[in-house]
């Protein structure tokens, strides 16, 4: 509703400074919780799933296929932000065809990482595609709503990048204390 009445003002200034912000949180949020996913998935696929028929390959394999979705999260968090932001100004027809594109490039990478990575393929290209997307969104929007902020966006990337760097060096201590704990038991 905020960048409806800021769009309705004609006040393109305040949709895109809203937008930096919007986008801003993203990164503090969806960076970390990817990362943050990316280390949790192999020890949390193996409590929860690990038994039974569902032997210690496939809880491997899962991790991995959980680990590349993970490496799109921050995309996939932004989309909808940026789609907002198109709505906002009536601009529906530029996020759709925005998304056929995103679309046409899953499905061709799909079809060209599958014989390569096997599953991983599948989760790899809906990363790529959704970073693609992410990119295509940002950039139309930025010369239809008025600027981005661009430097605060890359500010707060470093940032949270560092924090995020810290978090996962502290998750993979804990991780080597516990395999190293558990070896000597």
């Amino acid at each position: 509703p905020l960048l409806s009445r800021h769009a309705a003002r004609g006040d393109r200034a305040a949709v895109g400074a809203d937008l930096t912000l919007a986008l801003r949180l993203v990164v503090f949020m969806a960076l970390p919780a990817g990362i943050g996913i990316m280390l949790v998935a192999e020890p949390l696929v193996r409590v929860l799933l690990e038994r039974g028929q569902f032997t210690a390959d496939d809880a491997a394999r899962t991790a991995r296929m959980i680990a590349c979705y993970a490496s799109g999260v921050w995309a996939y968090c932004a989309i909808p932000v940026l789609v907002r932001g198109f709505y906002a100004l009536g601009n529906r027809t530029a996020p759709a065809k925005l998304g056929l594109v995103a679309v046409a490039i899953n499905l061709a990478l799909n079809l060209t990482l599958i014989w390569p990575l096997a599953e991983l393929g599948l989760a790899v290209s809906t990363s790529i595609a959704a970073s693609i997307q992410v990119v295509l969104l940002a950039t139309a929007l930025s010369s239809d709503a008025g600027r981005l902020g661009w430097r605060d966006l890359l500010t707060t990337l470093g940032k949270s990048a560092v924090a995020t760097a810290l978090m996962s060096a502290a998750g993979l201590a804990v991780q080597y204390a516990d395999v190293a704990g558990a070896s000597t038991s």
